[in-house]
């Protein structure tokens, strides 16, 4: 019975218990997950969930999540909470904004540019002056930003 609730709300989210119902009657996979025994009715599976599961379910989560970590080694440092999706077999068309990305990525080269140069106007009274390139990696970013800091004297 577990196994046939759990199976109708990962499929359709929340379901009715009727619809639950119709689909152990209806439906193949839920026919199999039953296992040759007789599908149940509305209120055997409101009985179940109200009776049974409701005591039970922070146990149920426990141990699914358990096994999910011990048996299907799933790291929780990588965790989207947002809808992303990452393919496991890269194709051509994985990255369809690969032009838009590159074009963005030299604007944003171009507009740090010129900031680094108005920085360089403003600390020239230092005799400090930050090193202007084609392409910028965050590390180098990140020190230009801590000697900007020091420089000022002021907490971003």
């Amino acid at each position: 019975m577990l196994k046939v609730i759990l199976f109708a709300f990962m499929e359709n989210g929340y379901e009715s218990l009727r619809k639950i119902e119709k689909l152990c009657k209806t439906d193949i996979r839920f026919m199999w997950l039953l296992q040759d025994n007789p599908p149940p009715s509305h209120s055997t599976i409101g009985n179940f969930m109200n009776n049974v599961l409701n005591r039970k379910i922070d146990e149920i989560f426990a141990d699914i999540n358990s096994y999910i970590f011990t048996v299907e080694n799933v790291d929780l440092n990588h965790v989207y909470i947002d809808g992303t999706k990452i393919e496991a077999n890269a194709n051509k068309y994985s990255w369809v904004w690969k032009k838009s990305c590159e074009k963005n990525r030299l604007k944003v080269f171009a507009r740090i540019t010129e900031l680094l140069g108005e920085m360089n106007e403003k600390i020239s009274s230092f005799c400090v002056k930050f090193g202007i390139r084609e392409e910028y990696a965050i590390e180098y970013l990140e020190q230009i930003q801590q000697q900007y800091v020091k420089l000022c004297g002021f907490d971003p």
